[in-house]
């Protein structure tokens, strides 16, 4: 999801923003692209773009793309839960997204500038 495509409310019940959903996406800048002649159009589309790349290394990937939930939502879901837990729950973006009820809300992860795009691969 890009920040210039974010809806006021939520949309799913479950949504993902890699690198916070900013335009734009981490190798998506004009020094990254050939011929670079309108810079916004290009980093938006490029931005957009990415998402079919990042569902394609989920698929071959099942560990990929391991998402934190959104602070605000934690603090929701704690004081549901009545728990006191500093750890933020995960989730996947991707093919392999839980999609149960505990795993509901808005999940942030950060990407590489190229493929491998999962971030875990190189840390």
């Amino acid at each position: 999801t890009a920040k210039a495509h974010v809806y006021p409310s939520s949309t799913g019940h479950v949504e993902f923003y890699p690198n916070r959903g900013e335009i734009p996406q981490p190798g998506c800048t004009p020094e990254h692209i050939e011929d670079p002649s309108d810079n916004d159009i290009i980093e938006l589309n490029c931005s957009d773009a990415r998402s079919y790349e990042y569902y394609n290394e989920s698929i071959t990937n099942k560990s990929a793309f391991v998402s934190e939930l959104y602070k605000s939502d934690f603090v929701s879901l704690m004081k549901k839960q009545k728990k006191q837990n500093n750890k933020l729950p995960t989730n996947n973006m991707g093919h392999n997204v839980d999609k149960s009820k505990s795993k509901h809300g808005k999940f942030f992860l950060k990407t590489n500038e190229k493929s491998p795009f999962n971030k875990q691969n190189n840390e």
